[in-house]
């Protein structure tokens, strides 16, 4: 059995916005109201989201807009993602 690859995490950030790559084998995280927009996209996987307001699931090449001043929880197993915050 060969070991698990390990989690890569790139990030680029200007003034403007910053924008995150990630790709990890578990994703469990409660985000805070933030200030800022969120736009998560699903490069590879599945993602399971829950806001104040609705719940739910993307797959592959689908896209999430987290509005400022809202609460998410984020949770995925296998998972390689875009985040771009505004």
């Amino acid at each position: 059995m060969s070991p698990a690859p390990a989690p890569v995490y790139r990030f680029f950030i200007r003034p403007q916005y910053s924008l995150y790559y990630r790709r990890v084998n578990r994703l469990d995280g409660a985000d805070e109201a933030r200030s800022d927009y969120t736009v998560i996209l699903v490069l590879a996987g599945r993602l399971k989201f829950s806001t104040g307001e609705k719940a739910g699931a993307m797959s592959t090449d689908q896209a999430l807009l987290l509005g400022p001043a809202s609460g998410s929880s984020l949770t995925a197993q296998s998972v390689e993602l875009l985040q771009l915050n505004l």
